[in-house]
């Protein structure tokens, strides 16, 4: 089917402080009220949320908003190639706790929402790398279509779409989707590390972003693994052991099947 992603970086004040107008005005009012037109018209709706210095502050709240106007997926979509100070890393790191707190509380209501950075790395704990449902966009399930024309194998990979050598053609000529999707090899630097099948290191696009060379992970992208991950692996042991019936459902299926053995939880 088709997803249509909506693009808010935040509550109206907040998206305003990067998403302004060639003459300066705000834009968060209309996005907003977009995201309402299409939360009641549609049946699946995603929000993309660009995690930047200047909107990072504002990151749990916007979930908690989000999750409120009934979202069922976020994509939190970091800003790789911003100039992130420490500062602003410790702020990132915070508001992932508020992110993980509303996340644990919308389970608890038995009103999730998916969310990728949570998602992907709870998924890869379970599951493992060569059989998690979530991945690299590139296998051939879905592609995205720039305003030019021109067909990428992800969203990511769109960018400002300044760059054919990503695209995999263009919607005027016949073009072919990847077939499947073969994961590339971890790089060197990464082999010591123990979240390296978990992390996104091998994500080409995150990669180029972070650090301008699509085979080498920059180190804030290296710094929000390690950050993100042990969050996610949080808040999924504290539902897996509440049994939580969205959570169990969700992550293994069939919840009557799950052990009830906390020990033998891949996450515990």
């Amino acid at each position: 089917g088709t997803v249509r992603d909506v693009s808010i970086d935040g509550v109206p004040e907040v998206h305003d402080r990067t998403r302004r107008t060639h003459d300066g005005h705000g834009t968060g009012d209309a996005a907003w009220a977009a995201l309402d037109h299409a939360l009641a018209r549609l049946v699946s709706v995603s929000v993309v949320v660009v995690i930047s210095p200047a909107t990072v502050d504002e990151l749990g709240g916007t979930v908690i908003a989000l999750a409120g106007r009934g979202v069922e997926r976020i994509v939190l979509n970091p800003d790789w190639s911003a100039a992130w100070t420490p500062p602003q890393l410790d702020v990132w790191r915070a508001s992932y706790d508020d992110v993980a707190t509303e996340y644990v509380a919308a389970y608890r209501r038995l009103a999730p929402f998916a969310l990728n950075v949570f998602d992907n790395a709870i998924d890869l704990r379970i599951r493992g790398a060569e059989v998690a449902s979530s991945g690299c966009g590139f296998d051939g399930a879905d592609v995205a279509v720039a305003p030019s024309g021109r067909v990428y194998g992800c969203g990511r990979a769109v960018g400002e779409d300044r760059d054919a050598s990503m695209a995999v053609g263009a919607i005027s000529e016949d073009f072919e989707v990847p077939s499947a999707h073969t994961a590339p090899p971890i790089p060197d630097a990464c082999l010591a590390c123990a979240l390296r099948l978990r992390c996104a290191s091998r994500c080409g696009c995150a990669n180029r972003e972070s650090s301008g060379d699509p085979a080498i992970p920059g180190d804030v992208l290296c710094w929000h693994e390690r950050t993100i991950i042990p969050i996610a692996d949080a808040a999924a042991t504290t539902l897996f052991l509440e049994r939580n019936i969205a959570f169990l459902s969700r992550f293994y299926g069939n919840p009557t099947e799950v052990p009830h053995a906390a020990r033998t939880c891949s996450l515990v």
